[in-house]
């Protein structure tokens, strides 16, 4: 019985040495998984942050670009109203020089023009009304120019015909040519940083 009790003994020594080394090598193995999955799930988790980081990078870069570009836009939008409001201010001073003023710019464009062939000057209505007789005498006597009984309507300035060609010194027409010509040299040299 002893020797039963002995093989008992060691039985259950045994099973619980196999059961211990087992549960042993099971707590290694979940160990080794627990931390194989907590690994995974550190890089998972380092990985969603640098995504989450580089995705507010590029939200952050794109609102950046569109604050830039709609300031670009609303400078140039400024630029272009201030150059606008210089041609606006040159048009107004043309619109009230004196008759003195406009007969010497007539007479120069007139000037520039073949002297074979009569010349007619068609004024524009606003024009028309700051010249006076004298101005008018004062034009037709000096050159072969004869000037129109009609009027251009709400015009500023004049046309020259001469021999079927027309030349528009119409101040809005004039100031609009120079605009084109000369914008992109103002803008340069008034808004150079």
């Amino acid at each position: 019985m002893k020797d039963l009790e002995q093989l008992k003994q060691q039985v259950l020594k045994e099973v619980e040495d196999d059961f211990s080394h087992q549960l042993a090598v099971a707590t290694k193995e979940e160990e080794e998984r627990t931390n194989v999955m907590n690994a995974t799930l550190a890089e998972q988790e380092v990985a969603k942050k640098t995504q989450l980081k580089q995705r507010a990078k590029q939200l952050w870069d794109k609102e950046k670009q569109s604050l830039v570009n709609a300031s670009k836009k609303e400078i140039l939008q400024e630029k272009r109203r201030l150059l606008d409001s210089v041609f606006d201010e040159v048009y107004s001073l043309m619109s009230g020089w004196s008759g003195v003023t406009l007969v010497q710019f007539i007479q120069s464009a007139v000037a520039q023009l073949p002297k074979q062939e009569k010349i007619t000057l068609v004024l524009g209505e606003a024009t028309a009304s700051q010249l006076s007789q004298e101005d008018i005498h004062q034009l037709t006597n000096a050159s072969e120019l004869e000037v129109s009984q009609t009027t251009l309507k709400q015009k500023v300035g004049f046309v020259l015909q001469q021999s079927g060609i027309e030349y528009n010194y119409l101040f809005d027409a004039l100031l609009k040519d120079l605009k084109q010509e000369y914008s992109p040299e103002l803008a340069k040299k008034a808004f150079e940083r």
